[in-house]
Parts: structure tokens; C-alpha cells; sequence
């Protein structure tokens, strides 16, 4: 029973934690879409969910008591959730004020200037000619005996529907070739992410160096961000450009410990994992970055929130497949040493993953050669 409900908790935290990141870039990238600051924007957004993981990690450790640290982040999160929904809502609702405001306003303003009558006096519409146009217009209602316009927006379930019926994104093929790209760049990040500490123990190096590889991990991984969140700013910078520049520093960090010539327990070694994590993370960091502003150069802000959440599948996915060919890599040469307990020690324990992981940021660097090139002037045109 604790079993089940452990699992409940973390499905639970990991969905709300997606539909939290989707729901705060969405309204971002709408907001900012057109303006010159959108990739700074995104990457303030993207730097925030980076550095979480480390204060999530800090805070661990500061409260020693495992119910503290649930609790205490479950109200953080809660609090901060909730505030942030009713100032948006708010605004919202001001916004949708004014547009219908403005529409009134034009409204009085055609009829106030409409065409003169032969006796100089302001054509006027007769109350009986209004109401029959609000029998036939539901959406209309009578002000000060002017007609005004109501903005049919549809809710809940009917308007989930409409809105699955008009999303094309996904019937695109650039979308699926954008979508292989994120993933085997992605895959390769969340590879680095999750064996690190087993990368550390195979080439026999203390525990201390893990901690230290964490840090800078998340260093790198916040500096990505912020870094192609600037570069996607400049004018005429091609993102799908970018995005293969950040594939092909992934590619040469991946290279670096599967072509490594040390041996376990060498400094080099160590040196070589430094690197990777160095460059692969900060090219993690900028793909998450990057990935927002070409999805709204190619196909726009309207469905957004739906194409973000299908391409933000694919790590899912990449990061599914390469652990787990990895994990059974590991397992082979941990069984070949005779070690039983399932430790791993030498280069051979990942060195066939990180080739693995360098063909994949190799492909998606390579199949991006297909997509439209997008600038920031696309955003604004």
C-alpha cells in the first residue's frame, strides 16, 4: 500500500511539474512572440526550471527530515502556483475588458459616421431593424440603442475538441523531422544526467567528484540556456543553425570520453568526463531554449501549448532508450569482470553508450538539414 501511493506521489509531482513548465513557457512565448526579447524571455522561463533542481537538491540536504522536505515544497509549489494563477487570470480578464471595449467603441463610431440622411441629420437604425439582427445574431446585444459585439469563446470539453480539430501541426513532416532531432539531442543530455554517478565509480574515480561534476552540471546546464536564449535574439540568426551548433558541441563532448586513450584511475579520465559533462549539458540547457522560438517561427503561437507538449515527448522517449541501453551495456561488462554484486569498473563500461549517444547527436545534427532556416524577423513578419 506505502508502494502505491509513493508511485501515485511521484506520477503526481512529475505530471504537475510538466503541465507547470508547458503552462508558464506557453504564456510567455505568447506574450513575448514578435518581440526582439522572446529567446531572453524563454530562457529566463527555461533558467528557472534548470536551477530548481539544484534547490531542490540543496534543500534536501539542509532539511533532514524527509516529511519537511515534502511539505515544505508542496506549499512553496502550491503557494507560488496559486498566486501566479490569479494575477494572470486577472490580467486576462482585463485584457478581454479592453478588446471588448474597443470593439464597442468602433461600434459607435460607424454609426455616428455612418451615411447622412437628404436632411443633414445622422442616419439613424431603427429599434425594430436592431432586434430583428439579434434574433438572427445570438452574439449581439442592444447598448444604449447600439448593437455590441460578444465574443463567443468556448469552454471546456467542446473547446478542447475544436481545438484537436484544428491543430495540423503534427500532420507535418518538418514537425516530425524537428521532432527526431529534439529527441536524439535530448535523449543524449538526460543519458549524462542520469549515469552520472556510475560514470564516476566506473573509471574509479571518490564520490567526491560526482558532487563536483553535479554542480557543474548545473551550472552548464543554466548557462546553455541564458547563452542561446541571447543568441536567438540577434537578428538574422538562423535557430535551426543554432540548434546544430548546439548538436555538434554535444557530439564533441560524447567523442571525447568514448575516444578516451586513459585508463581507470587516470586523472585524464577524469579530465574527459569534466568535459563531456561541460559541453553536453550546456548544449542540453540551449536545445530547450532553442526549441520554443523555432516552434513559434514555423508554426506559430495558436497550438503552441499542443506542439510543445507532443515534441517535449521525445526526451521521453530518446532518455527511455538510451538509459536502458546503456543499463544493459553495463550489466554485460559488470557480468564479464565476475563482479556479482553489479558494479561495473573500467572504460568499456560506458564507453560503447557514449558512442552510442554521439551517433544520436550526430543524426539529429544531420537531419536538421532538411528544415526551413528561421530568424527573429520570421516572428515579427
Amino acid at each position: 500500500m506505502i508502494m502505491l501511493l509513493c508511485q501515485i506521489g511521484f506520477f503526481s509531482v512529475g505530471f504537475g511539474s510538466g503541465l507547470g513548465y508547458i503552462s508558464g513557457l506557453g504564456s510567455v512565448t505568447k506574450e513575448f512572440l514578435g518581440r526582439p526579447t522572446l529567446g531572453r524571455a524563454v530562457a529566463g522561463v527555461a533558467t528557472g526550471y534548470g536551477l530548481s533542481s539544484t534547490l531542490v537538491g540543496i534543500s534536501f540536504h539542509r532539511i533532514s527530515d524527509l516529511h519537511g522536505f515534502f511539505l515544505f515544497w508542496g506549499v512553496l509549489v502550491a503557494v507560488v502556483n496559486l498566486g501566479g494563477a490569479v494575477v494572470f487570470a486577472e490580467e486576462k480578464e482585463e485584457g478581454e475588458e479592453e478588446i471588448e471595449n474597443d470593439d464597442f467603441m468602433g461600434n459607435e463610431g460607424g454609426r455616428n459616421n455612418g451615411p447622412s440622411s437628404t436632411s443633414g441629420v445622422d442616419a439613424e437604425i431603427p429599434v425594430e431593424q436592431i432586434m430583428q439582427q439579434q434574433q438572427h445574431t445570438p452574439n449581439m446585444e442592444i447598448q444604449s440603442g447600439a448593437p455590441r459585439r460578444q465574443y463567443y469563446r468556448p469552454r471546456g470539453f467542446f473547446f478542447f475538441c475544436t481545438g484537436l480539430q484544428s491543430w495540423t501541426t503534427w500532420q507535418r513532416f518538418d514537425f516530425w523531422i524537428l521532432f527526431g532531432s529534439f529527441a536524439c539531442v535530448t535523449g543524449c543530455g538526460l543519458f549524462i544526467i542520469n549515469n552520472l554517478s556510475t560514470m564516476v565509480q566506473s573509471i574509479g574515480q571518490p564520490d567526491s567528484l560526482a558532487g563536483s561534476l553535479l554542480f557543474l552540471l548545473s551550472i552548464c546546464n543554466v548557462a546553455g540556456r541564458i547563452l542561446m536564449g541571447s543568441l536567438a535574439d540577434l537578428p538574422r540568426v538562423h535557430k535551426i543553425s543554432l540548434f546544430q551548433g548546439v548538436a555538434s558541441v554535444m557530439l564533441f563532448g560524447l567523442l571525447v570520453s568514448a575516444a578516451s586513450p586513459f585508463q581507470e584511475g587516470e586523472y585524464g579520465q577524469s579530465v574527459c568526463l569534466t568535459v563531456t559533462v561541460a559541453c553536453v549539458m550546456t548544449a542540453y540547457g540551449g536545445s530547450w531554449v532553442l526549441i520554443v522560438g523555432i516552434l513559434a517561427d514555423l508554426y506559430g503561437r495558436d497550438d503552441f501549448g499542443k506542439d510543445y507538449g507532443l515534441i517535449a515527448m521525445g526526451p521521453a522517449v530518446s532518455g527511455l532508450i538510451f538509459n536502458s541501453v546503456s543499463a544493459l551495456v553495463y550489466e554485460k561488462h559488470a557480468a564479464a569482470n565476475g563482479n556479482d554484486g553489479g558494479v561495473c569498473f573500467g572504460n568499456d563500461c560506458y564507453r560503447g553508450s557514449f558512442w552510442m549517444a554521439a551517433t544520436a547527436a550526430l543524426v539529429g545534427s544531420l537531419i536538421l538539414c532538411q528544415m526551413p532556416r528561421t530568424t527573429r524577423s520570421s516572428s515579427i513578419g
